[in-house]
């Protein structure tokens, strides 16, 4: 890629971590009384932070995964980019054997700098000077859901004497302002199909958790269906 293109796409990753530190940072600070207060007046999004301040393990784990990725790439591409321009311009004043050395560590000085300033200091002192106000902003573009709710749970016996098939089969509903997107990996029924009966329970319950999404608006769904059991 051009320097151009290189400095592009690294705006676009400072962006990124950006938004998820303010978005961290904004609904772990949100004060649940405040939030209860917004919620009983109306606004729906304020209870959408409080359901997920409730189960916020699996959004804080993604996050720091998102975040850590977006950090490597970041520098690998910073890196790339910058190193040439900064060892041609030292060459002007130095050429001994720790030029290229050199070049490495201003190009990782100035991305790392970039990083610390715009996607880590900055958005995490806005998020704390506000914290309900944001996190009822950004609820909407990340509002995931992960697995069954407690409800189908109670509904449908997914157990059976090879495990939980709710903790082995995953699934993952985003929100977005005109449907869910839900992904999904399902239970196998053993190549001599000798869980299908606890496939087809569990089955039932996705069907039931697709249902209750589109009672809300409509459901795109797709995943690995683990229906070739004779491959």
């Amino acid at each position: 890629m051009s320097l151009f293109q290189n400095i592009i796409v690294i705006i676009l990753l400072i962006f990124a971590a950006g938004f998820l530190s303010l978005t961290e940072i904004a609904l772990a600070g949100a004060r649940k009384v405040k939030l209860k207060i917004l919620a009983e007046s109306g606004e729906i999004r304020a209870q959408k932070v409080l359901d997920l301040q409730e189960q916020s393990a699996d959004f804080f784990a993604a996050s720091q995964i998102g975040l850590n990725a977006i950090a490597i790439l970041g520098g690998i591409l910073g890196e790339g980019a910058f190193r040439p321009y900064f060892v041609e311009f030292v060459a002007r004043f130095y050429t001994g054997p720790w030029l290229e050395t050199i070049g490495f560590a201003l190009s990782f000085t100035l991305v790392t700098s970039l990083f610390i300033l715009f996607a880590d200091l900055m958005p995490k002192r806005l998020a704390m000077n506000a914290p309900e106000k944001i996190s009822i902003r950004v609820i909407e573009p990340i509002q995931i859901l992960h697995n069954f709710s407690p409800e189908i749970l109670a509904q449908f016996d997914l157990t059976d004497n090879f495990g939980d098939t709710s903790t082995e089969g995953r699934i993952c509903a985003a929100e977005f302002d005109e449907f869910w997107l839900v992904t999904v990996y399902t239970p196998n029924s053993k190549g001599d199909l000798g869980r299908l009966a606890i496939r087809q329970n569990w089955d039932k319950a996705f069907l039931e958790f697709i249902k209750q999404l589109e009672k809300q608006k409509p459901v795109v769904f797709c995943g690995d269906m683990n229906v070739a059991h004779q491959e």
